[in-house]
């Protein structure tokens, strides 16, 4: 029976524990420290006002259960400060999260977020702390970064779902999430600015659209249009190398690629980019490796264009 505080139930951490286990994800790891300054006025000895900054931290979970047993995941911009949004049918804002549902519930998808708010990037802290770098590397505002030469990102992958930008950062693969093939995209239908913000600022090369090895499975079932996730796919990839286009005209980017894991791997319960690090653990360096390769890759991802 669950301890009651308050009359409150506490929350059921079991899925949560579950998956972070099974990433190797750490207490540590999963502990964001946002940091910022903030301006505070008062006098000095003979009464005059000044004004002086002090550095404040606080300490947040990135991954963490509700009273359902659900996980929460919460979301940094680049700067490391939270996602801001308005819940549908309301005008207070308040940080912005998904959750991941514990249990499936039909029709509904295993991802939730609040109805009205906006499609927004998952970065993970590696990704937050590479661009804080950068930033302090070209004007000296913020934070001295703690290794000051990590900065530039030579591929940048997207992928769908945190736990697999997280995990791949972890493996030192930069990810950066998208909670669907269509987003990367902000209300207005472009990149999204801060996924275009990173590219600027970090001097990202090449990008990847790296997705799952059931890219290209269809599934027949009676009076099912075959032809409809092939062609939202190929849809979906098509609008991504176009709206790259003003980048690779300025030359900010060399090249963008659309990759999947090979499809063979979903017999092996590795369908995603997370999967695929953890069951093959003593193999990271050899599938960063392979997927480095991007178009000569050959043994664990196909690369399609």
């Amino acid at each position: 029976m669950a301890t009651i505080t308050n009359n409150n139930p506490l929350p059921n951490t079991q899925y949560l524990k579950e998956r972070l286990e099974q990433l190797g994800i750490s207490d540590q790891q999963n502990t964001f420290t946002r940091k910022w300054s903030q301006a505070s006025s008062g006098k000095d000895d003979e009464g005059s006002i000044t004004t002086s900054e002090h550095d404040q931290t606080r300490d947040y979970k990135l991954f963490e259960a509700d009273d359902e047993g659900n996980i929460i995941i919460r979301y940094f911009n680049l700067k490391g400060q939270p996602y801001r949004s308005t819940k549908e049918g309301t005008k207070q804002s308040r940080d912005f999260t998904r959750k991941r549902w514990r249990l499936e519930r039909e029709g509904k998808g295993k991802y939730h977020q609040e109805a009205g708010t906006s499609t927004t990037p998952y970065f993970p802290p590696a990704i937050i702390a590479k661009y804080a770098a950068a930033k302090f590397k070209l004007d000296g505002k913020g934070h001295p970064p703690k290794h000051p030469d990590d900065c530039e990102i030579k591929i940048l992958y997207l992928v769908e779902g945190e736990f697999k930008a997280f995990k791949g950062c972890m493996c030192g693969i930069d990810s950066i999430g998208i909670p669907g093939i269509n987003g990367v995209y902000n209300a207005q239908g472009k990149v999204h600015e801060d996924i275009e913000e990173l590219i600027i600022t970090c001097k990202v090369q090449k990008i990847v659209l790296l997705l799952d090895a059931d890219t290209l499975t269809v599934t027949w079932a009676e009076g099912k249009d075959l032809a409809f996730r092939p062609s939202s796919f190929a849809s979906a990839i098509k609008s991504f190398r176009v709206s790259l286009d003003q980048l690779l005209d300025k030359k900010t980017l060399k090249a963008v690629y659309f990759m999947h894991i090979k499809t063979k791997y979903l017999d092996e319960d590795a369908k995603g980019l997370d999967d695929l690090l953890c069951k093959y653990a003593d193999r990271v360096i050899e599938i960063k490796e392979d997927l480095e390769q991007l178009n000569f890759c050959i043994k664990y991802f196909d690369e399609c264009w």
